[in-house]
């Protein structure tokens, strides 16, 4: 069974972590990557590593309800940020 997940973060820890569920389904198809989230404007369309750009992390949140999250942003207060943001 897999499920689905955003990565909220379309830098290099975002692509890492890509990278990494790319790994773990290798073994085992447990994760099916839906895209990548960014509040960056330049990154609100396209794709990167193969995967789309999906825009706000909110926006890409309700139009996968259900997906998990994972907030893949290096900066520590940033990351904590998104998170409270994404929690509501």
């Amino acid at each position: 069974m897999t499920h689905d997940i955003i990565i909220v973060g379309a830098g290099g820890f975002g692509r890492e972590a890509a990278w990494t569920l790319e790994r773990i389904n290798e073994v085992t198809p447990t994760w099916r990557i839906i895209g990548f989230a960014d509040d960056a404007p330049a990154l609100a369309s396209g794709s990167i590593e193969g995967y789309p750009l999906l825009g706000a992390p909110e926006k890409a949140s309700c139009d996968h309800p259900g997906a998990a999250v994972f907030v893949a942003v290096g900066d520590n207060a940033t990351r904590e940020k998104v998170y409270r943001r994404l929690r509501g």
